[in-house]
């Protein structure tokens, strides 16, 4: 990427950025690599298989690295879904869902409650 394409895209992002406002909540879903490869393997999908260890591990120190920070801004609700099979996960959802109503203000939610 040249310089000056390097600059427009910077230039763009800040104007897209500008208009956004913070979430009011971050839900993180986190998982250990060897978690995620499993589950990569699992599904079986062709654009997955070739997803190197080593790139979902620097995403997950990534995540690791930001997250703290995202907390300044606003709440983040960590859930680990390490050894959490799909039904599991899916048996969690009405739990998920009440504690994402927690943080979140009541409008966000109707649920006929």
């Amino acid at each position: 990427m040249t310089e000056r394409d390097f600059e427009n895209y910077q230039d763009l992002f800040k104007n897209m950025t500008y208009y956004l406002q913070d979430p009011d909540l971050i839900v993180y879903l986190r998982a250990d690599v060897d978690e995620l490869i499993e589950r990569i393997q699992q599904r079986g999908r062709e654009s997955e298989k070739t997803i190197p260890k080593s790139y979902l591990q620097q995403l997950n120190d990534a995540y690791d690295n930001w997250i703290p920070r995202a907390k300044k801004m606003t709440q983040v609700l960590e859930i680990n879904t390490n050894n959490c099979t799909e039904k599991e996960i899916e048996a969690q959802a009405e739990r998920i869902i009440e504690k994402i109503e927690e943080f979140c203000p009541p409008s966000i939610f109707d649920r006929g409650k």
